[in-house]
């Protein structure tokens, strides 16, 4: 399954141990991301290193390693997206997360319920995603 995860869902799996970590490093799953998501968590390393309780190497570590499993998106690639996203977004910031979505074809990872909102790209919770991996199992 493709998905597109925003600020908030990378925010968690980089800041601690579980559901969310485990799910980024599930092997069905290929994941993407606007480019600026990176930066945008390096410019608040701060108040991650403080929230987590990780020193700032682990932090590092965390962040390498999460993003080892995110393709990061060059706005060039969602770019024609952007108009649509924008007039459809119910938060202005979330436009590059529905233009990524919209120019891979696939849904956005967000707990953010706003999203749901609009209907142009699907969107999976953190625990609708665990419950659609678990009937995917109970299929095979």
């Amino acid at each position: 399954m493709e998905l597109v995860v925003d600020s908030n869902v990378a925010a968690a799996a980089v800041i601690r141990s579980g559901v969310t970590r485990n799910l980024v490093f599930n092997s069905r799953l290929t994941l993407f991301a606007p480019g600026l998501i990176e930066p945008e968590m390096l410019e608040h390393r701060a108040e991650f290193v403080q929230k987590s309780g990780l020193s700032d190497d682990a932090f590092d570590a965390a962040v390498r390693q999460v993003f080892s499993r995110i393709t990061l998106l060059r706005l060039e690639e969602f770019m024609e997206f952007e108009a649509t996203a924008r007039k459809i977004s119910p938060d202005s910031d979330d436009w590059p997360f529905i233009a990524a979505a919209m120019s891979e074809g696939c849904a956005l990872w967000s707990n953010d319920r706003q999203l749901k909102q609009q209907a142009a790209v699907p969107v999976f919770s953190t625990e609708e995603l665990l419950v659609k991996l678990r009937a995917a199992e109970d299929l095979e």
